[in-house]
């Protein structure tokens, strides 16, 4: 039963000591990249967003290639 204990605790200290070294890192290297990273990255705005509608006469979308459009309800 010693034996039991002895090595449940030497695996959770190993287990400790990697997770806390793997935040650490994980910090610092967050703090280095963004000391060096002056980028500032912004997403979509509500202004771009489309959504699907339903209009009548509205112009259909003529693409060539992949895109993501919002498409027209046809109402049967």
């Amino acid at each position: 039963m010693a034996n039991f204990a002895a090595s449940a605790t030497q695996f959770a200290g190993q287990t400790l000591i990697r997770t806390a070294s793997a935040i650490a890192i994980n910090q610092a290297t967050s703090y280095i990249s963004h000391a060096f990273d002056g980028r500032h990255f912004e997403g979509p705005r509500l202004g771009s967003f489309h959504l699907q509608t339903s209009r009548d006469g509205a112009p259909m979308a003529r693409v060539y290639g992949r895109v993501r459009l919002a498409g027209q309800v046809i109402w049967a």
